[in-house]
This record gives C-alpha cells, structure tokens and sequence, in this order.
C-alpha cells in the first residue's frame, strides 16, 4: 500500500479458498484490492505509475515503495504498454516528412484520420524504416492506398517496396520550394 502522511502503510489481506464437491477444484475469492496471484495492491501499482511521470530512476521508485527495481519495470511496462502500435491496421493515407535538427534529418511519419503521430527513428537509414514498416502485417500494408511524400528519394524505394499498392503523391509544397530555389 502507498505511503500515507510519511507513514508506512500495511495490509493484510487474507482470501478464502472454497472446494467444489462436484468438480473436486479449488478456487480463491476475487478481490478489488490486489490482481490475481499477486501480492502487491493496485493503489501501490497506480502510485508507482504516477511516479514514473517524473524525474525519477526506477531505483529511487523502488525505495519510496518498498519494492525491487524489477517489480518497478514491470509495472511501468504494464501501465504504458498501451503505446504499442497495433500491427494489424494503417490508415489509407499516410504523410512522410522530415525534419533536420542541427546534427542529423528527422524522418516523421503521420499517420492521418485522428491517428495522431508517430516518431519512426531519429535516424534516416533505409534499412531502420524498412524494418519499422515490415512489422506491420500485410494485409495492413496493402490496405494504404496513397501516400504523400516531400522529394527525399529513399522514401520512394521503400515505399515502392513496402507498400506496392500504394499511390506516391509529391507535396506541392515541396515541389514549389525546388523550383524557387533553382
């Protein structure tokens, strides 16, 4: 349980076993304040999802909760797991830009129809992107019908080679900006 007012705070909970003369099994009460086979509550778990929002190493978290640093980890990798991509599905639209920052190209892809975004790599290596998109099923992939792109040339091999179904659409913006500067 969570720290109360600076205090340590404990509980002992204990769950009833009941037997089944019928079926001759065994099987416990469920209760809200702890998950199944576990022994750390759901309020301690909750406030060590809320420390990880800050500044703060898992060790440090461990210690304020009475915990091991693997119990932390695995908490955290429960509560945020929900950011994982689901591979099964791309919009039929899709936007590939990039940015640079003052060391190296940024390349963003956006995925549309309220998807939000999503950083790929900060790394602009064919073989990195290719390995992103692969993930995805097949079924997924060819479900893309356009893609826009900026005029970066290895976006258009891997989407030639990724997505085959998928229309390429040069962003005008991109192509105006190459016939003013030349």
């Amino acid at each position: 349980m969570p720290s109360i007012s600076g205090f340590h705070t404990y509980s002992k909970l204990r769950k009833q076993r009941y037997f089944c003369k019928h079926c001759h099994a065994t099987f416990t009460l469920k209760t809200s304040v702890v998950a199944k086979n576990c022994c750390i509550s759901n309020n301690t778990k909750v406030s060590i999802a809320l420390d990880a929002k800050d500044k703060i190493s898992e060790k440090d978290i461990a210690l304020k909760h009475h915990g091991s640093h693997s119990t932390v980890s695995r908490v955290i990798d429960s509560f945020y797991s929900y950011y994982q991509p689901n591979v099964h599905y791309l919009p039929q639209l899709l936007c590939f830009d990039g940015f640079k920052s003052q060391l190296e190209r940024c390349p963003l892809f956006s995925a549309t129809l309220k998807r939000g975004r999503w950083w790929i790599s900060w790394r602009t290596e064919d073989y990195i992107l290719k390995e992103y998109f692969l993930r995805y099923s097949k079924k997924a992939r060819d479900a893309v019908k356009t893609i826009v792109i900026d005029m970066y040339s290895p976006y258009i091999s891997l989407i030639q080679e990724v997505f085959p179904k998928a229309e390429i659409i040069l962003d005008k913006f991109h192509i105006l900006q190459r016939f003013s500067r030349a």
